[in-house]
């Protein structure tokens, strides 16, 4: 089942979120990280599969591996304040682009996702999805060299 806040969660709050997704991505449990979210449904998105996710990130936003060059895994930014720096958890509430105001309340971008003990330039994408009148969930769009 997908993570469920209040609709009044605090910016903050959905950042600890989405740290702890990436976690789950440094401790390689992809199962639990695409657990923790809906895939987005929007036509501009893929389905995300665990092999999919994997060969993203060890393929640095690619789908395929290019001979010469290095596989890449998430760090973990426990206790890692020169990464806690670089990352960046943007939420985005005030700008919803051409999603339906009815049905979403947000972005979230969370840019230089840690590979390989340094920041990157790989960007995790969510929607900020209503659900009902009092909770709300993220939906993960995607991961893409931005």
């Amino acid at each position: 089942m997908s993570i469920r806040l209040p609709v009044t969660a605090s910016d903050d709050e959905i950042r600890q979120v989405v740290l702890r997704w990436s976690e789950l991505l440094a401790e390689e449990r992809y199962s639990e990280a695409l657990a923790m979210f809906e895939t987005s449904d929007r036509a501009d998105h893929h389905p995300w599969t665990i092999d999919l996710l994997a060969r993203t990130i060890a393929f640095y936003g690619d789908l395929e591996h290019f001979p010469g060059t290095p596989l890449y895994h998430v760090t973990s930014v426990h206790g890692r304040n020169d990464l806690l720096r670089a990352i960046r958890i943007d939420v985005d509430r005030a700008n919803l682009y051409a999603l339906a105001p009815e049905r979403y309340l947000g972005m979230v971008h969370y840019e230089h996702v840690p590979l390989n003990g340094t920041p990157s330039d790989l960007t995790a994408r969510f929607d900020i999805r209503r659900l009902g009148e009092n909770e709300l969930t993220l939906d993960f769009c995607d991961l893409l060299v931005m």
